[in-house]
């Protein structure tokens, strides 16, 4: 269904089609048919490339898996890509690949292997590129639990930042615990300049340090002032 909606889509806004409708015929093979039928009232004027859109409808359906294991070859040698594979393509479960890029889940196997290597939490800090008024992504690795959200709001609030929404995934390596991944979509109450790699790494480890109870009260003002994304 996922997939028949995913093509039904594009072929709907490429061919600018009002209605549609589609049958699906599965023999004893490995392969389904899908005919569409769309309604496009003004059909003369559409103009559309055939082959770009059969080039788009591949990539879109192409099995994610798939994409994962290109983005760990683009990164690795072959050798360690086939590896790091074995061992990560069940890792992620359906609702991560849903939400998230190959590309990334390739990128967030390091922030992985550090929790379960210091069982300690692991955060990520990066921009946000949403349509909305979400700035900035929060990601905060643990190892075997999952976090309370009680806790985590009142360092980010203190520091600056207001929680606009959190997706929770559990990542699970063979018989390990498990790493809980939390995301935040934050944004700044006070604005003041753009985002540097500075102020990413300050950020992190101002967070990390009032997390693991490094600081008292009396040095936590410092640190907000120091670690606000300016």
């Amino acid at each position: 269904t996922k997939v028949r909606l995913t093509m039904q889509k594009l072929l709907q806004q490429r061919l600018q089609g009002e209605e549609v409708e589609f049958t699906t015929y599965t023999s004893e093979s490995a392969f389904t048919r899908i005919h569409f039928i769309f309604r496009v009232p003004q059909i003369e004027k559409v103009v559309y490339d055939t082959a770009e859109i059969e080039a788009e409808m591949r990539r879109l359906t192409k099995p994610w898996d798939e994409y994962f294991s290109t983005a760990l070859i683009e990164q690795h040698s072959d050798a360690d890509a086939d590896k790091i594979y074995e061992e990560y393509v069940d890792c992620f479960p359906q609702a991560y690949k849903e939400s998230y890029s190959a590309n990334t889940a390739a990128r967030d196997i390091a922030d992985i292997e550090r929790v379960n290597a210091t069982q300690k939490v692991v955060v990520n800090l990066s921009p946000c590129n949403s349509d909305g008024q979400a700035e900035f992504s929060f990601k905060i690795f643990s190892y075997g639990e999952q976090l309370h959200l009680s806790d985590v709001d009142p360092i980010l609030e203190n520091l600056g930042l207001n929680i606009i929404s959190e997706r929770t995934f559990n990542l699970r390596l063979g018989a390990d615990e498990g790493v809980w991944l939390h995301e935040f979509s934050l944004y700044r109450v006070k604005p003041l300049g753009s985002f540097t790699a500075f102020s990413k790494q300050i950020f992190e480890e101002a967070f990390l340090a009032v997390w693991n109870g490094e600081v008292d009260d009396d040095s936590f003002n410092g640190l907000v002032t120091t670690a606000e994304i300016n």
